[in-house]
């Protein structure tokens, strides 16, 4: 139906509302999971990929406009945690405990807690740079002092950012098989879905050297 209305521009405008009011349904029920699910399947035809681009809830533009809102939020929480660790520090070193207090955004603190043994980051690069599929066990015997977690704003911490929400950190990689990929999606204007891309030989030199 989507197809054989793109040249009746009042039908189209019509099935476009009808589609994204679906998408909020479906979004509604199944969460950006359910989202993200969907969007993977269109992106085996023509028309998916077409779809894609043409819904917001798709495209990713709404959640790109979540992380901005999101990032300027960690700004401002990073400021206040600051200054509220300073206002506290002579109560914390009358007690002793100074250095044992860890201020910070939720994001600051959940990177200090997964890196306590190792950085993480670099130990997921090498393993994708070195093309290994598991790493190294790290010695897990040493005992870790407990921690409380105090939250001074619990209506911030009940928000839609921090309840349900997804702690997501990432990798940076630097490589020239994957910049040539890149450069070869860019220049093509025609790639609209993964499995066109996937028969670039650009796409295949880097399956190949990262096939874990």
């Amino acid at each position: 139906m989507k197809f054989l209305a793109e040249n009746l521009p009042i039908f189209n405008t019509s099935i476009n509302k009808e589609i994204d009011e679906t998408l909020k349904n479906y979004k509604g029920k199944y969460g950006n999971i359910g989202i993200i699910r969907v969007t993977v399947e269109l992106e085996k035809t023509d028309i998916g990929g077409r779809l894609i681009s043409e819904h917001s809830c798709l495209s990713g533009e709404d959640w790109r406009k979540r992380r901005e809102k999101m990032q300027k939020q960690d700004d401002l929480d990073e400021v206040l945690s600051t200054r509220d660790k300073n206002d506290f520090a002579s109560v914390f070193r009358a007690l002793g405990i100074e250095d044992r207090i860890e201020y910070g955004t939720f994001n600051k603190l959940c990177e200090l807690l997964l890196n306590k043994q190792c950085n993480v980051r670099e130990r997921v690069r090498d393993m994708i740079v070195n093309n290994q599929s598991t790493l190294a066990v790290f010695d897990t015997s040493v005992r870790i002092r407990l921690k409380v977690l105090l939250i001074d704003e619990v209506d911030v911490c009940l928000s839609e950012k921090f309840c349900g929400g997804t702690y997501t950190p990432s990798v940076y990689l630097k490589d020239l098989s994957i910049k040539a990929l890149l450069d070869s999606i860019r220049e093509d204007g025609t790639l609209k879905t993964l499995n066109k891309v996937k028969t670039l030989s650009a796409y295949k030199n880097c399956a190949t050297k990262y096939s874990n």
